[in-house]
Order: C-alpha cells, then sequence, then structure tokens
C-alpha cells in the first residue's frame, strides 16, 4: 500500500507538471486557424474527450482484472497449500514406508495430478490469459490516443505555430499526460485487491483480547489450582471435550494426566491457562475464581510446553524462557536437563548474558 500510494503520488505530480507545460498548445488548440476539421476547436475537444474515456476504460480494466485475479489467486492458494502439505509429508523417512505398505501411490498420484498439475495449470492459464487481454486492450488504447496526439501537435506545427523545439516538449508532454493517466488508473485498479488485503491485515492488528481479566494478584508462594464441576464444549461441537471435571493440584505436586487422543487434555491445559473460558464450572486458584486475577499473575504461575514447539527468531534465552526476562540459574538448569549446554556453548553467536 504504502509502494502503491508513493507511485500513485509520483504519478499524479508528473501529470500535473505535464499539463502545465501543454497549456500553451491547449489554447491554441482552442483556437480557430483554419477551416479544416483539424484546426478547429472541435477537434482538441475530440482529443481530450478521447484521453477521458480512456481514463475511465484504463481505471475500470484493471479494477476487472485485479478482481478476477484476486478470486484466481485465493483458487491457487489452496493448491499452494496442497502442495506444501504433499513436501511436508515427503520430508518424513517414515512417511514412505507408510505409502508403500498402504499402496497409496496411486492415490497421491491422482490428488498431485489433478489437483496440483491439472487444476494448477487452468488456474495460472487463466490468469495468463486475462493478465494478457487487459494489457492488450489497454495498449491498443494506448495507441490510438496517441496517434490523435501526434496527429493534433503535427497539425498545428504544419501551420507553423511553434518551433521544432516547442514540438518536441509538447509531443513528450502530452505523452507523459496519456502515461501518467494510465499509470494513475493502473495504480487505482491495484488498490482494489490492496484493500482487502489491508482490511484483513488491521482487522487482525486491532483485534482486542475478549477475556475479562480482574484486578487480583496470586500469591506465589502458595497455591492450589481446583477444578470444581468443569465442562467445556467447543464453539458448534455436538459434545463436551471435557465433562463435570473436578480435581485439585496443590503447589509442589507431580501430576499425570493420561488419555487417548481427543479425551480432553489439550483442552484442560488451554483451560488453565486461560485461552478459553469453561462452558460451566469454575477454575480457583487459592480458593478464588480464576477470572479475578490479572493476566501477568496466571503466566507467572506456570506455563506450558506444547508437543507442537515452534523456535522464533528470538535468542535462545527468550525461546526457552518465553519473556525477555528470564532467571539466568534457571535458565542454565534447563540447558542441563535439556543436554543442549555443550552445543549453546559451541555456538558462534552465543550470548555473553548466559549463565554459562
Amino acid at each position: 500500500m504504502i509502494w502503491e500510494t508513493s507511485q500513485f503520488i509520483r504519478d499524479a505530480v508528473t501529470l500535473i507538471i505535464s499539463v502545465v507545460i501543454i497549456a500553451p498548445l491547449l489554447k491554441l488548440g482552442f483556437t480557430k486557424t483554419g477551416d479544416s476539421f483539424f484546426e478547429r476547436p472541435i477537434f482538441l475537444i475530440t482529443l481530450i474527450a478521447s484521453i477521458g474515456l480512456m481514463a475511465v476504460i484504463m481505471l475500470l480494466i484493471p479494477v476487472k482484472m485485479n478482481k478476477s485475479y484476486l478470486a484466481a489467486n485465493e483458487a491457487y492458494a489452496e493448491l499452494n497449500r496442497l502442495f506444501y502439505a504433499f513436501i511436508d509429508i515427503f520430508k518424513d523417512y517414515t512417511t514412505g514406508k507408510k505409502i508403500r505398505i498402504y499402496n497409496e501411490q496411486n492415490l497421491i498420484n491422482h490428488i498431485a495430478s489433478d489437483k496440483i498439475l491439472t487444476d494448477g495449470e487452468r488456474t495460472l492459464r487463466k490468469i495468463s490469459m486475462r493478465t494478457a487481454k487487459s494489457s492488450s486492450a489497454v495498449a491498443i488504447l494506448g495507441v490510438l490516443v496517441g496517434f490523435g496526439v501526434y496527429l493534433f501537435i503535427g497539425a498545428k506545427g504544419l501551420l507553423g505555430l511553434f518551433g521544432l523545439g516547442s514540438l518536441v516538449l509538447y509531443c513528450s508532454s502530452f505523452m507523459q499526460i496519456i502515461n501518467g493517466i494510465m499509470c494513475v488508473a493502473n495504480t487505482l485498479g491495484k488498490m482494489v485487491e490492496i484493500f482487502p488485503q489491508a482490511r484483513l491485515y488491521f482487522e487482525i492488528a486491532e483485534t482486542q483480547n475478549s477475556m475479562a481479566y480482574g484486578e487480583k494478584e496470586i500469591d506465589l508462594s502458595r497455591f492450589d489450582v481446583e477444578f470444581k464441576n468443569v465442562s467445556f464444549e467447543y464453539p458448534n461441537a455436538k459434545e463436551y471435550s471435557l465433562k463435570n471435571i473436578n480435581l485439585t493440584i496443590t503447589k509442589g505436586e507431580h501430576l499425570a494426566v493420561v488419555g487417548r487422543n481427543g479425551s480432553g487434555k489439550t483442552t484442560f491445559i488451554k483451560l488453565l491457562c486461560r485461552l478459553y473460558d469453561v462452558t460451566d464450572g469454575e477454575i480457583l486458584i487459592n480458593g478464588t475464581n480464576i477470572k479475578d486475577y490479572t493476566k501477568d499473575s496466571i503466566l507467572k504461575l506456570y506455563s506450558v510446553m506444547f508437543q507442537d514447539f515452534h523456535m522464533f527468531a528470538v535468542p535462545l534465552c527468550s525461546n526457552i524462557s518465553a519473556s525477555e526476562s528470564y532467571d539466568k540459574e534457571k535458565l542454565h538448569i534447563c540447558l542441563e536437563n535439556a543436554n543442549i549446554k555443550d552445543m549453546v556453548l559451541a555456538m558462534d553467536k552465543k550470548r555473553k548474558d548466559l549463565p554459562i
């Protein structure tokens, strides 16, 4: 959006300057110098009207083209996700064994050929054809209007109304006007594609946390966590993920929650972290509802390491502690327990403040 806006401003300034430069020529154009069509003001009026019509058409074509391109791009994005899904599958060595055991080669080949190659090629061809047609239409319009401009300037030049230097100046300025109109129209057309994407960006950036937190601080010296008749149901789900859970966890206690896939173990942890609020029942910390505590005090109380972890583009100490501030001694212990202390020491860019 920033780049397109700068382009728009540059083209608009060029357009205005070019109009100022050809002002003397426009004055001559509105002055009758003979009886022929090319010497009467009607010729310049017709030319200006043609340029205006070209500007409108050039504005509508990019708008329509970018809308269709955006729709085709969405369709191709789905195929692109499918392609990278296959890439992720094939990167795993054990996947090859499963493919051979269950004879999935034909299935994969069918999906890859029909979806990724056939549909993808059709979508790309559609995008290319629309782009080619639109570009050709704009080019033809530009040639026709440019021919009219040269005809107008040439007719006035043949009458001796200005010299050779002015002829070159007027030709260049008029073509700058046409080029500026084309660029401005094309930029406005691209804005049709940019605005929906920008709207999504701002919706995400401006999304407020819907969770309501209290003002109480948790006493970290002693605590117990209690699930009291807790039930939870995901939106639009047909069954409860958790139903009437009653459980108390005290400080220093080691507890393992075991269950089959889909039994609600991860949901249990997410409720504890207040990623969701319970559907029924309540979660108590030191006998107080978890909703009454501040967000920071809950985050300081416990943290979670999910099985699907991600390394972020931040220093190793921040990845481990999930915070910019951390206890150096605890970090040291974590590195040793994870058996990566030697590897960290061998890193060329190891942090100087690491306690090792």
